[in-house]
C-alpha cells in the first residue's frame, strides 16, 4: 500500500501522466498533494485499518435506504428517500432531451448526422463502458445514428481531470477522431469519477469528489457547447479490494458527491447551471444513471450482488463477469429510463 502512494504521488507531481508516455515535469495537482498526506499519514500505524473489507460491510444502497439516514445523509438517489428527480427538474430534462438530435461535425442537424454518448471516468469506467458498448452496438432497438465513444483512461481519476489543460483531454479528442466524430457531436456524457485513495472519513472525501465534479462538469460544457445531459454512476461495491485506490466505504459514499451535485444544480448553483435564461451555461444538466453499488453478498431488491468473482485479482477492477453486470445494467437503463430512452433508441420514445 505504501509503494502504491508512492508511485501515485510520483505519478501525479513529478511526471505528466505517463500513460501518454510523457516524460515532462509538471506542476504537482490538488490530488498530488493529497495522496502525499495520505501517504504521510498511511506510513504511521494503524493507517490499514481505515478501510472496511469482506463480502458485505453493513451498509444498505443509496436507493434503497428510503427514510433511514447514512452519517445524517438521508436516503434516495435525489435526497429524501426520492430515487426520481424532482418534477421541475425532470421538466427541464425533457426540455434539454428535446434538443439532441443527429448532428453533422459542424454541429448543424442533419438526418445523416450522430448523437455521440461520451463515457468520462478512470480504468473501471473505460472497462465497464466497454463492455457496454459492445452489447449496446449488436443491440438492434439503438438508434443507429447514436455513436458511443469511450473516453475514460486509467489513472484519470477526478483530481486530474477536472482541469482543462490535463494531458487526459487530449486523448479522449484523439478517441473522437479515431471514431469519426467531433467534438461538437457529443450532446451526451456517462460520467463514472473518483479520487484516488480516499482515506479521510465521512464527508471529507466525497466533498472533495464533488468539487473535482463541478470542475468536470465545467470543462465538459466549455469543450463539448452541444452537450445537454451528463448521467452519473457512482462506483461498484469496494470490499474485496486489496490494493487501496478505492476502498469502502469510501466507494459507497461517492454516490454522495453525486448526489450533492445533483441537488446543487436543481437548488440554482450558478457554477452548475445549465439554463441561458439563468446565466452563463457552465455545465450540462446532471442526472443519475444507474446505481451500481450493493452490499457485497447481500443481494439488491432487483436482486443485484457483487461476488468476488467479479472482481480482478486487486479486488477493485471488475473481470469479465463484473463488466457484464454494468453493461447490462447501462444498456437497460439507457433503454427503459423516460429520460434516456427518448435519444437512445430507433423509434424512439416519449415519457409517460
Amino acid at each position: 500500500m505504501i509503494r502504491l502512494y508512492r508511485q501515485l504521488f510520483r505519478k501525479f507531481n513529478i511526471y505528466n501522466v505517463d500513460a501518454f508516455g510523457a516524460t515532462t515535469r509538471s506542476v504537482g495537482t490538488a490530488e498530488g498533494t493529497a495522496l502525499a498526506l495520505r501517504y504521510a499519514r498511511l506510513t504511521r500505524p494503524h493507517g490499514a485499518e481505515l478501510f472496511s473489507k469482506g463480502p458485505r460491510i453493513g451498509l444498505a444502497p443509496l436507493s434503497e435506504l428510503g427514510s433511514g439516514t447514512y452519517q445524517g445523509e438521508s436516503g434516495g438517489l435525489y435526497g429524501n428517500g426520492r430515487n426520481d428527480p424532482p418534477e421541475a427538474h425532470r421538466a427541464a430534462a425533457l426540455r434539454e432531451l428535446a434538443r439532441i438530435r443527429p448532428l453533422d461535425d459542424q454541429g448543424r442537424e442533419s438526418p445523416d448526422g450522430t448523437v455521440v454518448l461520451l463515457s468520462i471516468g478512470v480504468s473501471n469506467t473505460t472497462e465497464e463502458f466497454s463492455a457496454f458498448k459492445k452489447v449496446a452496438d449488436e443491440d438492434p432497438d439503438k438508434a443507429a445514428h447514436v455513436l458511443l465513444v469511450d473516453g475514460a483512461f486509467g489513472g484519470q481519476s477526478a483530481g486530474i481531470t477536472a482541469y482543462d489543460s490535463a494531458p487526459y483531454w487530449q486523448i479522449v479528442d484523439q478517441r473522437l477522431t479515431e471514431a469519426g466524430a467531433s467534438a461538437l457531436q457529443v450532446q451526451v456524457a456517462w460520467v463514472k469519477q473518483v479520487t484516488a485513495g480516499p482515506i479521510d472519513p465521512f464527508p471529507v472525501e466525497a466533498r472533495i469528489l464533488y468539487s473535482h465534479l463541478v470542475g468536470i462538469m465545467k470543462v465538459l460544457r466549455k469543450r463539448f457547447p452541444n452537450l445537454r445531459i451528463a448521467y452519473l454512476s457512482s462506483r461498484i461495491y469496494g470490499g474485496y479490494a486489496t490494493i487501496s485506490i478505492h476502498t469502502e466505504p469510501h466507494a459507497y459514499e461517492t454516490a454522495f458527491a453525486n448526489r450533492w451535485l445533483i441537488l446543487d444544480q436543481i437548488r440554482g448553483h450558478p457554477e452548475l447551471n445549465y439554463d441561458p435564461e439563468q446565466g452563463p451555461v457552465l455545465s450540462p444538466l446532471l442526472l443519475w444513471s444507474p446505481y451500481m453499488w450493493a452490499d457485497g453478498l447481500t443481494p439488491r431488491e432487483d436482486g443485484l450482488i457483487w461476488e468476488q468473482e467479479d472482481f480482478e485479482s486487486d479486488g477493485t477492477h471488475p473481470n469479465s463477469s463484473g463488466e457484464a453486470k454494468v453493461a447490462n445494467m447501462l444498456l437497460k437503463f439507457f433503454k427503459t429510463d423516460p429520460l434516456a430512452r427518448t435519444w437512445f433508441l430507433e423509434t424512439g420514445s416519449t415519457p409517460p
